[in-house]
């Protein structure tokens, strides 16, 4: 039942999409943008509730655009959190919620390579934090290819089964409307996060993560973002 309202409220935001306007380039970077939290210049950006929720919002990290926040439930409590690894053009960049995660809500937002890039998404990772140990928040992810637009995957990350199996982006994309739908199931996380994956794109099919790409997409997005998170444990 929790999974079907989770479904439910992401089909919701996914209608609500066709409302939103377009992501506007050029656009102002993520760091110098009204409102940033810059926690570690420009690599590590945090935006609290009422800035990234705020009608229009958008900024730009490196060569992704972040912009179209959509949320439905409680969000007030709830910072936005942007991090990008690695050096061009295997960067891996990371969006966190993060804060009171007691209820359930669901938030979706765009994410659009610059047009002046060659970089394409190639992979989506999900998972989430839950160092209380109490019992087994999840989020479920979707994720809809808007440019070329042929591609739809989901994902669940929780407590007890641990990170959503990565979805693989066939054929790797431009522009992706991502939904996060968050349920506590009796107990409340403290963060989850969505990791993008890319590499160069230099054929009509695209290409498969770079090595190094890859590298940085087991070992670096979730442990760097949510150390926090493991499976229950005995004391």
């Amino acid at each position: 039942m929790r999974k079907l309202s989770s479904l439910l409220a992401g089909l919701i935001v996914l209608t609500g999409y066709s409302l939103m306007g377009a992501p506007v380039f050029p656009a102002t970077q993520c760091d110098v943008t009204p409102g940033a939290v810059v926690i570690r210049d420009p690599t590590d950006i945090m935006f609290f509730n009422p800035t990234w929720t705020a009608p229009g919002f958008q900024c730009e990290q490196g060569d992704k655009l972040f912009s179209d926040f959509s949320t439905a439930g409680n969000t007030s409590g709830v910072t936005m959190r942007l991090i990008l690894q690695g050096t061009a053009p295997n960067n891996v960049y990371t969006i966190n919620f993060s804060g009171d995660l007691s209820a359930a809500f669901t938030v979706s937002f765009t994410v659009t390579v610059d047009p002046n890039s060659i970089e394409h998404i190639v992979e989506v990772a999900a998972d989430l934090a839950n160092p209380g140990h109490q019992g087994n928040p999840s989020v479920l992810k979707t994720v809809v290819e808007l440019s070329p637009g042929v591609f739809t995957g989901s994902t669940t990350a929780s407590f007890v089964g641990g990170p959503g199996a990565p979805i693989t982006i066939t054929p790797t994309a431009t522009s992706l409307l991502v939904t996060d739908s968050y349920t506590p199931n009796g107990g409340s996380a403290t963060t989850f996060g969505n990791g993008f994956s890319q590499t160069s794109f230099s054929g009509p099919n695209g290409e498969s993560p770079e090595p190094t790409t890859t590298a940085l997409f087991g070992t670096g997005v979730l442990a760097l973002c949510l150390i926090g998170r493991r499976r229950r444990t005995n004391p």
